[in-house]
């Protein structure tokens, strides 16, 4: 407050105002001096006291977006967690179809495979036997059926033998982060 040129007190308007509030922008006596600075003085209580009542508000709604933000990425990297199992699962699963389809298609031929060796082995046995045989026309009529039982033997091919790799995918960060929502604040 500073002196201003002598007038009426604006508050009694009976004494002469010698002081000037430059924040109400009035002039005041000394009786009134006093009573205008106990009013300041509430009135900037007041204030403060408002403002810290907005700020524990504003810290309070603020410490409610925290954990509604916090729980929002939870349950997101849970959720991509779950994608991630259930494609892992769906790779696993279908290695596992064709591996089994893979070996039952190589134990089939497998078994045809020792089919034909188990009739092979047995004409050669039947071979073995005809070296005892001193009748050249026994021994001609044998090896002819032997002959014709050995050309009867079909030879399965070995089929291409399956294979199986997998190609790992170098997972970048920048684009783990992609998947994720973008966190905002202010």
């Amino acid at each position: 407050m500073a002196q201003a040129a002598s007038k009426t007190c604006e508050i009694c308007v009976s004494s002469p105002g010698h002081n000037y509030c430059e924040q109400c922008d009035q002039l005041f006596c000394d009786g009134c001096i006093n009573a205008e600075v106990k009013t300041d003085i509430e009135t900037k209580i007041r204030k403060l006291q408002s403002k810290i009542a907005e700020i524990d508000q504003g810290t309070h709604t603020y410490q409610a977006d925290v954990k509604e933000v916090i729980q929002a990425i939870r349950e997101e990297g849970k959720r991509l967690k779950e994608m991630i199992d259930k494609k892992v699962e769906g790779l696993i699963n279908t290695v596992k179809e064709k591996d089994t389809k893979n070996v039952q298609t190589l134990q089939s031929v497998g078994k045809e495979i020792k089919i034909a060796l188990d009739n092979a082995k047995e004409q050669q046995k039947f071979y073995q036997d005809t070296q005892g045989i001193k009748d050249t026309t026994k021994i001609l009529q044998k090896l002819k059926q032997i002959k014709s039982q050995i050309d009867q033997i079909e030879e399965t091919q070995v089929p291409m033998m399956p294979s199986i790799k997998y190609d790992k995918k170098k997972a970048v960060e920048s684009e783990i982060e992609k998947l994720f929502g973008e966190l905002k604040s202010g």
